[in-house]
């Protein structure tokens, strides 16, 4: 989400659009994730040059039932917008 905290590596600002590495280890793996940063309007604008419109845009929260039942797990994510997620269409 362009809006969510910098990751670790981030060294721009919101305006900027950056390749960010994120490493974090699970069950003895580690695993390095990239990410683009890049402002919400690059995105939409990616979307219309490429022929799309957008129908609906959702910014996700954690369930009720998610947080009962990990709730120190998700404390850090109520209230701020970790994830988006876009409808499209093609134009007519």
């Amino acid at each position: 989400h362009p809006f969510g905290p910098p990751l670790p590596g981030q060294k721009g600002g919101y305006f900027d659009t950056e390749l960010v590495s994120d490493t974090w280890s699970k069950c003895g793996v580690e695993v390095t994730q990239r990410f683009w940063r890049r402002p919400l309007s690059a995105t939409l604008a990616a979307f219309a040059d490429a022929g799309f419109v957008v129908e609906r845009l959702v910014e996700p929260q954690p369930s009720p039932a998610a947080l009962a039942r990990f709730p120190a797990q998700l404390a850090p994510v109520v209230g701020v917008p970790w994830f988006i997620v876009y409808k499209l269409r093609l134009a007519p």
